[in-house]
């Protein structure tokens, strides 16, 4: 019964802003997800992405459990788009967003390659 399943564990890379587990499927069957953790009134995001990492060409966010905002605009009162479990986002390259934590959320975001911290797409 053992050879029918395999078990195994994420390993948390996340820093100050909370859990982040990166989930990546095995032999390019599919790509991935990455799983984040963030508590209620955590601001995080205030970047924007070039499109030079296939998975932020575009980016897509995906709500598990909790609730978060999505603004353009670094202030929790801007215009923006609540989202709630089962919803998601999809967020085009060069456009500069922020999110916020309106309850403890748990979201995902869609892989296409393995996360590489010396080249993340990142911009401020």
């Amino acid at each position: 019964m053992e050879k029918d399943f395999e078990v195994g564990k994420l390993i948390d890379s996340g820093n100050y802003k909370g859990p982040v587990w990166e989930w990546l499927f095995p032999e390019g069957k599919a790509a991935g997800v990455t799983i984040f953790s963030r508590k209620k009134g955590m601001e995080f995001g205030g970047h924007y992405h070039k499109g030079e990492d296939p998975s932020k060409n575009p980016e897509i966010l995906l709500v598990v459990s909790g609730k978060m905002k999505i603004t353009k605009k670094e202030s929790i009162y801007a215009k923006g788009f609540i989202l709630g479990p089962g919803e998601f986002i999809i967020i085009k390259p060069n456009v500069y967003h922020y999110a916020f934590a309106l309850e403890d959320v748990v979201f995902v975001e869609r892989k296409l390659q393995p996360f590489d911290p010396q080249n993340p797409d990142t911009y401020s």
